[in-house]
């Protein structure tokens, strides 16, 4: 779900920030979880941009989020995520690292192996009202951390 979310705020970052505002070439939506020493997850959003249009910026950044938190997302969006997810999938399958990625959740948390099937069956189940409580509940209590880096005049 932090990748759903994740990819759904990069497409309305590309949408608002780069084609409506043309404020930034791009915005990265960056996801991170770990379970071990202790679960934890982090979402690192990224753009560059002109200084002085650095805080309207902000705002759209802002102004997203509490959009996927109150609204419904797009269900065209929701759909094309959940395909590319199916399809990279299936590319990471022949991957050796991905089976190694398995393994190692295995042996270290006790994970279970998810197979093609229940994989689609758990994509399929994430719908747009899904997406936007599990939203909320990802950025009622967050901690935040803003880095801004301006160029030398």
């Amino acid at each position: 779900m932090l990748n759903v979310v994740s990819q759904l705020l990069t497409k309305r970052y590309m949408t608002t920030i780069r084609e409506e505002e043309g404020r930034s070439y791009g915005v990265s939506v960056n996801p991170s979880a770990l379970k071990l020493p202790s679960p934890k997850f982090s979402l690192s959003i990224n753009f560059d941009c002109d200084p002085e249009k650095r805080d309207r910026l902000m705002e759209i950044v802002v102004e997203e989020i509490t959009r996927i938190k109150n609204e419904a997302c797009d269900a065209k969006d929701l759909k094309e995520i959940k395909n590319n997810f199916i399809k990279s999938r299936q590319e990471a399958e022949l991957q050796n690292s991905f089976w190694l990625g398995v393994l190692l959740e295995n042996q270290m948390v006790g994970s279970k192996f998810t197979s093609k099937e229940e994989y689609k069956i758990l994509l399929n189940s994430i719908d747009a009202d899904f997406v936007k409580k599990f939203a909320k509940k990802l950025f009622k209590k967050v901690n935040t951390v803003e880095v801004i880096m301006n160029p030398k005049k």
